[in-house]
């Protein structure tokens, strides 16, 4: 075959996916000429594409030394040094693409995935809209930029992003996988789930859209589904440490420490270098850190650019501050819990003006609605709604567990029903919630409830009482309270300063930005204190103040006050609720596996004088 031939042949193969028919071809001109610069692009492009970055930089750069200048050359370079997780490189290579032409939009996507692998998100955010704005029909960018959207919480504009991509492309797993993920960050877990399906339809070997799936399924308590997907993820890939990891969280909260440490440990052996699986060690309840686990983690946090990706920077330091705080060395552990948040409050920052607006907005709103649902007549439904609420940290989960423990409740643990409920009055009424909540008519109320019920799963559905275990649906209380006429609140409160400071330990969510710094989480408690006080004055016979103190001192009373509140019999089985075979989806999940104990009271006071910025913010004394 001539020359030209081969070179034609080989493209041909390539466009149609042929890749080991390409890469004979291709191989078969630089046989003939070794320094043909076509071939060794295609051929590095085609080694990319099959996994073996390290070699298509080797193939790519020999392009290079050929025709230096050749931006599409340099941009599949930084795509290579990335695959290869060379990131710095790859950074360099294709800014050097874009200097000589920037009218090239897989450079500028290339450059955006190279920002948003190092958690520099608003920049890769802009490398994206570069290269849209040079190429709007560029779903894989799209899809990219969906993902920097989701990691920086601007879920709208996230789902816009990936449903572009999909119209663009409806096979693209990579655009199910970020609808997945925008779901299970608006705690939509079964629609994340559904997303992840479709990913893995397109792409069986989609290893991050496995353990997403199993995320999902393992948040709406399907254990046995998202064990078996770790397994079939691990039997096709054995050396991935994350699913080593998901594994372990699993094993944690159904109670099985001894697994989950070991599941933890074999992640950390198949890769050392990654963060997650060392802070799920350092952070599990009756377990100090080994000597060599603190000094690992300790020399991972002097690896150069450890800190360029906030998020895994955050979580080494909480794992940092677990294992000095269990250790006594309490300056060094409020060092590196205040430092880790400090990374999470730079990615999430927290607007007190508009946090008190909002709160502002939302009771306002709330006492007009009471005022127009007293109009209304909406009769109560079984099964009979128990919502148990309060600020995270306030004994939520213990109380969650009391009250499943009775043959009369069953638990829906932490869902997004209420959350969804807020979101379908946009959908209803055409103005958002709260101030949608005034237009709602008596029919469209009764709809909310009857959709809430419909998602109960049909394994609760036929208990007399179901138990929503959010602790921020005290933010939504007056709807779900006129939804649901009949509903009973169990408020947990426990020591400001205790609940304060027990959030500032744990790497909370994305959507919990208060929760990253002391002047935020005593500005956020007192929002909640108002809105607290506003409910009680509409609905003070349906809430019950429920003292985390008290309740560690003397259960039984506080179990037996639970019931009467409730109108059923006091049963034995709530004082031993540690033994209940449910899964536990909090950061509680180790505590709740144990008898009562009355360590977590006061806990604040070793820390005191690294606290006084905060006592004093919530007027404690």
């Amino acid at each position: 075959m001539q020359f030209q031939d081969l070179l034609k042949s080989g493209l041909s193969f390539y466009r149609q996916g042929q890749q080991a028919e390409a890469e004979q071809k291709f191989r078969a001109v630089l046989a003939q000429d070794p320094s043909h610069v076509a071939a060794l692009n295609l051929l590095g492009m085609l080694c990319v594409n099959s996994g073996r970055a390290e070699e298509a930089v080797t193939h790519i750069s020999r392009a290079l030394e050929v025709r230096p200048q050749d931006h599409q050359a340099l941009s599949n370079l930084g795509l290579a040094y990335r695959k290869s997780g060379q990131l710095e490189q790859a950074e360099k290579s294709l800014r050097s693409a874009l200097n000589i032409n920037a009218e090239n939009p897989p450079a500028w996507n290339n450059l955006g995935s190279v920002f948003k692998d190092t958690g520099r998100f608003q920049e890769a955010i802009k490398c994206f809209e570069q290269a849209l704005k040079r190429n709007p029909n560029f779903p894989l960018c799209w899809s990219n930029l969906a993902h920097a959207f989701t990691e920086l919480d601007r879920l709208e504009d996230a789902k816009r992003a990936a449903e572009r991509a999909l119209q663009l492309d409806p096979a693209l797993a990579e655009a199910h996988y970020n609808r997945g993920e925008i779901c299970r960050r608006a705690s939509q877990y079964s629609e994340a789930a559904k997303a992840y399906g479709t990913a893995l339809q397109y792409n069986p070997d989609f290893y991050e859209a496995l353990l997403g799936l199993a995320t999902a399924q393992r948040e709406v308590e399907d254990t046995q589904a998202a064990l078996d997907t770790l397994q079939h993820l691990l039997q096709r890939k054995p050396d991935h440490a994350q699913a080593h990891c998901s594994l372990g969280v699993i094993y944690e909260q159904a109670g099985d420490k001894p697994r989950a440490v070991e599941c933890f440990k074999e992640a950390i052996r198949l890769a050392p270098d990654v963060i997650t699986p060392h802070y799920h060690l350092a952070q599990m309840k009756g377990r100090t850190s080994t000597p060599e686990e603190l000094t690992h983690m300790e020399q991972l946090r002097s690896r150069p650019g450890i800190e360029d990706d906030e998020a895994d920077a955050a979580y080494l330091y909480f794992g940092l501050a677990e294992a000095y705080d269990k250790n006594g060395k309490v300056d060094k552990a409020f060092a590196a819990w205040d430092k880790a948040n400090n990374f999470r409050a730079r990615r999430f920052p927290y607007d007190e003006q508009k946090r008190t607006a909002d709160k502002d907005a939302l009771l306002a709103s709330a006492r007009r609605f009471k005022t127009l649902a007293d109009t209304f007549v909406v009769p109560g439904v079984s099964p009979h709604m128990l919502f148990v609420i309060g600020m995270p940290r306030s004994g939520t989960s213990l109380t969650d567990q009391i009250l499943a423990s009775h043959s009369a409740i069953g638990s829906l643990g932490e869902v997004s029903l209420a959350y969804d409920m807020t979101n379908r009055v946009k959908e209803l009424t055409g103005t958002a919630y709260p101030a949608g909540m005034g237009q709602l008519t008596e029919q469209q109320l009764a709809q909310l409830a009857g959709e809430y019920r419909q998602r109960i799963p049909r394994k609760l559905a036929s208990s007399c009482i179901v138990l929503d275990k959010t602790p921020m649906n005290y933010q939504c209380l007056g709807l779900l309270a006129e939804a649901f006429p009949d509903a009973q609140f169990i408020h947990c409160k426990r020591n400001p300063i205790d609940n304060c400071f027990s959030i500032f330990k744990l790497p909370f969510a994305h959507n919990q930005e208060y929760s990253h710094s002391l002047a935020a989480l005593a500005h956020h408690y007192r929002l909640y204190e108002d809105m607290m006080g506003c409910w009680r004055d509409l609905y003070p016979d349906r809430i019950l103040d429920v003292r985390y103190e008290d309740t560690v001192a003397d259960l039984e009373s506080q179990a037996r006050r639970m019931a009467a509140f409730i109108g059923i019999d006091f049963e034995q089985d709530m004082l031993s609720f540690y033994e209940a075979k449910r899964q536990v989806r909090t950061p509680s999940a180790s505590q709740v596996r144990q008898p009562i104990y009355k360590s977590a009271v006061g806990a604040w006071r070793p820390y005191q004088k690294h606290l006084q910025t905060l006592i004093d913010a919530l007027g404690e004394k």
